[in-house]
């Protein structure tokens, strides 16, 4: 349940986005902790919370503090604060995010398993679902969105040079979202009308996926 609903983010929540990034140091975090969960963290979960009670998923709202475990940045803290509405019943991931760049809302497979990049491959190889995707992304991009994903820079294993698709075929993560700038008004609910939108504009490409990709059946390499 949301115990409150959005009604947008604090008056300095990306300044302070940008200046935990200038000094990403406990000290400034804890200096800053009340202003960064009442302008950032709290709203960002009111707007995640209120994204799933419309669509009927699951809340993920995602820690502020890095795992230090693995990778070289020994940086203590994330300069963005995201969130996740999981568990939806035709298998969406909705993403919310909110960085020193503005708010940006997207959905896609951001990481895919070994058996589900397979099955991409495979449905991007056919003709009719590969151009059905190709199709899809001309008409996300042309609506506004920004629609790709991470790439291999070499040509996939058995995959020739001159394939029609081969940059969808280079693609190991398929994303489609739109940010608002930081200079938009992110005070009141123009960010989760935003979300709502981009959303929806991008079914096409997750019934796609859904389709022809379809859930992980074997783990995901750790990023």
């Amino acid at each position: 349940m949301v115990d409150a609903p959005f009604t947008g983010f604090g008056p300095r929540a990306v300044d302070l986005l940008r200046e935990l990034a200038a000094d990403n140091s406990k000290s400034w975090y804890d200096a800053n902790r009340d202003g960064f969960e009442a302008q950032i963290r709290t709203p960002m979960l009111r707007l995640i919370a209120e994204a799933a009670e419309r669509h009927g998923g699951g809340v993920k709202l995602f820690r502020q503090h890095r795992d230090l475990r693995f990778g070289k940045d020994r940086s203590p803290y994330k300069t963005s604060t995201y969130g996740l509405v999981t568990g939806l019943p035709d298998g969406r991931a909705l993403y919310a995010a909110l960085t020193r760049d503005g708010f940006y809302a997207g959905t896609g497979a951001h990481q895919l398993s070994p058996d589900q990049l397979r099955r991409f491959r495979a449905a991007v190889d056919a003709q009719g679902s590969g151009e059905a995707l190709r199709r899809i992304f001309e008409a996300l991009r042309a609506a506004g969105l920004d629609v790709g994903g991470d790439s291999l820079s070499g040509i996939p294993r058995g995959v020739a040079r001159d394939h029609p698709r081969l940059e969808l075929l280079r693609l190991k993560s398929i994303t489609a979202g739109a940010r608002l700038a930081p200079d938009a008004a992110l005070d009141g609910r123009r960010p989760l009308q935003h979300a709502f939108r981009t959303w929806d504009m991008a079914r096409p490409l997750t019934d796609w996926l859904a389709q022809h990709v379809g859930a992980a059946r074997e783990p995901r390499a750790r990023p």
